[in-house]
């Protein structure tokens, strides 16, 4: 797996809100659940 840095984040958000396909606050949902999602898989057994 390539290890994401936050600029990529940011130009990923940008592409995504220029095609106008989803408003902002919907990119930043989706991005708390990858958050969570990543946090579950990783996670080892603590939380």
């Amino acid at each position: 797996m390539v290890s994401l840095k936050p600029w990529d984040l940011i130009d990923w958000r940008d592409e995504l809100l220029a095609e106008a396909e989803c408003s902002a606050q919907t990119i930043v949902h989706r991005l708390n659940t990858l958050s969570y999602g990543f946090r579950l898989i990783h996670s080892d057994g603590h939380q």
